[in-house]
């Protein structure tokens, strides 16, 4: 017997059939019976929701749950490892830098020793946060893209690259990209995402050789951040706000023609608001921040983000330390008058930026 641990924030997915229980890989699954409301929910939010693929019974494994496999490679077992929670502890700020730094660079040392490193480097708080304990490392290539006349993404990168005698690969991006990688990159996400806002599609093939593997930042932003504005909304203002967000432009729309068209029990609307409000009803956690956190993580991290990355792969191995089940666990113990304002990310890079003499002046921190 084998047992699959899936981590709390998946970056694969995996398959397995509810009708014989049987695991699958998805290029391998033919001539099963279409999904329908799934694939309505896929219109207007341009990812799966939960565990929905295009097939009524072909599922993805949950996140933080364990699989237990017989030599059958079929599932006799499965078991909730971790839930979602927000259990705060009432510690000093100082404190919770010191166990936030712990984690994080514990982590990357760990995962990159004796590699070499590809780190993407945008002018973002995530990326930032990420050269501060990889800036020595031995074996390093920043790299950086921008669309030719957008905004000007590179500029750390090139600051960083020329102060600390880094080798730097720049790219733009020029406009229609995305025409010529179509296809090809339905076969890295098996179409079970939108892609036409996906940049990195355009440069990936042009980093390998640059590294082994490739250091992200994914999810820093929704872990290290506040999630709504005020303590004080209500459940249902909470799910009315889920539901503008995780809807896309014309989504509504589309997936209700959809709906109609294929002549589906009730509608579209009352389907896809009774759903979300389960799923978010489902998360045990009264803070609104922490809850809508939680729900991000649990539903839209592993359906859009983990698929998204699967670009990256193309040209290494990829290492995501705020998708850490460490960093997630310590998330759940903070406080959440210190993530409003990305305060920790900012204070760890001030720390260091302010305390060496090496860093270019303070265009890192802001």
């Amino acid at each position: 017997m084998i047992k699959l641990s899936i981590p709390i924030i998946p970056v694969e997915q995996i398959f397995y059939n509810t009708e014989n229980q049987k695991m699958v890989q998805w290029e391998n699954v033919h001539d099963l019976e279409l999904d329908y409301p799934a694939i309505a929910v896929f219109s207007a939010l341009e990812f799966m929701l939960d565990d929905d693929t295009y097939l009524k019974d072909i599922k993805v494994c949950k996140p933080a749950t364990e699989y237990h496999i017989n030599d059958q490679n079929k599932v006799i077992k499965k078991e909730r490892q971790w839930n979602w929670h927000y259990s705060p502890i009432d510690r000093s700020f100082n404190n919770i830098m010191d166990d936030f730094t712990n984690i994080f660079e514990g982590y990357i040392k760990s995962k990159t020793a004796d590699k070499s490193i590809i780190l993407p480097i945008s002018g973002g708080l995530d990326s930032r946060s990420l050269f501060v304990p990889i800036r020595k490392h031995t074996n390093l290539t920043l790299a950086s893209y921008e669309f030719d006349g957008g905004f000007p993404e590179s500029d750390t990168g090139r600051k960083l690259s020329e102060h600390f005698n880094i080798p730097l690969f720049s790219q733009k991006i020029q406009r229609g990209y995305l025409w010529n990688k179509l296809k090809d990159f339905h076969k890295l996400n098996n179409c079970f995402t939108d892609f036409t806002h996906t940049r990195q599609v355009d440069v990936i093939n042009n980093w390998k050789g640059l590294g082994d593997m490739i250091l992200l930042g994914h999810w820093g932003d929704v872990l290290f951040d506040k999630q709504v504005d005020s303590e004080n909304i209500s459940y249902n203002e909470q799910v009315s706000k889920l539901k503008k967000k995780i809807i896309k432009p014309g989504g509504m729309e589309l997936a209700d023609d959809l709906w109609k068209y294929w002549d589906l029990e009730g509608s579209f609307e009352s389907y896809i608001t009774d759903r979300l409000d389960q799923l978010y009803r489902n998360i045990d956690i009264d803070h609104p921040s922490a809850r809508m956190r939680a729900f991000k993580s649990l539903y839209w991290a592993p359906r859009w983000t983990s698929i998204n990355l699967s670009i990256f792969s193309r040209a290494g191995e990829i290492v995501l330390p705020y998708y850490s089940d460490e960093m997630c666990k310590f998330i759940c113990t903070v406080p959440e008058r210190y993530l409003k304002g990305r305060k920790i990310q900012i204070e760890y890079i001030k720390n260091i930026v302010l305390k060496l003499p090496e860093f270019p002046g303070r265009s890192i921190i802001h």
